[in-house]
């Protein structure tokens, strides 16, 4: 046999060789894999998540009081769970003052939101007003509504209010 079989003959230990690349991918693969879920996980409910909730109860449209008029009802959205589909995410108040009539209740929210930093949209109706705008911290924009509510029967208790209502999709 001449040095050149030699060399080019595989050694007998060859297969173990190969097993250890094999097995070091393996490794780094499910170690990415396990480290990009915790990441995720983290990043979406975690200390470092933006909860859109938040981002709106910090809002000054969000907050019980507004403009000195304090909420008459106050509704919330549940908050997605981590392994749930994307949703819309709302807070809601209704507010209402028997001595102001519920067009001018309407006008000094309106006022109050765009002394606020909210500027009318393209769809403003004489019962609805609607802006949005974007949070640094939320991937999209932050929707506000303001409008009358008089859609609803009479012995209602949100008959005659004015409802806040800000959304994130």
């Amino acid at each position: 046999m001449s040095a050149f079989d030699k060399v080019a003959a595989p050694a007998p230990d060859s297969g173990r060789a190969r097993r250890v690349p094999r097995r070091l991918l393996g490794l780094t693969a499910a170690s990415a894999a396990v480290g990009g879920g915790a990441w995720w996980w983290l990043r979406s409910t975690g200390a470092a998540a933006v909860r859109p909730v938040k981002v709106m109860a910090e809002d000054p449209m969000g907050a019980d009081t507004i403009a000195g008029y304090q909420a008459v009802c106050s509704s919330q959205s549940p908050s997605p769970g981590v392994l749930s589909k994307p949703s819309t995410v709302w807070l809601r108040h209704w507010f209402r003052d028997d001595a102001v009539a519920q067009e001018d209740l309407m006008s000094e929210l309106v006022d109050y939101a765009v002394e606020h930093g909210w500027a009318g949209g393209e769809y403003s109706l004489p019962g609805a007003w609607e802006s949005s705008r974007q949070d640094q911290r939320l991937d999209d924009s932050l929707n506000l509504l303001i409008s009358l509510v008089d859609d609803v029967d009479p012995a209602d208790a949100l008959h005659g209010t004015v409802r806040v209502s800000l959304t994130y999709r």
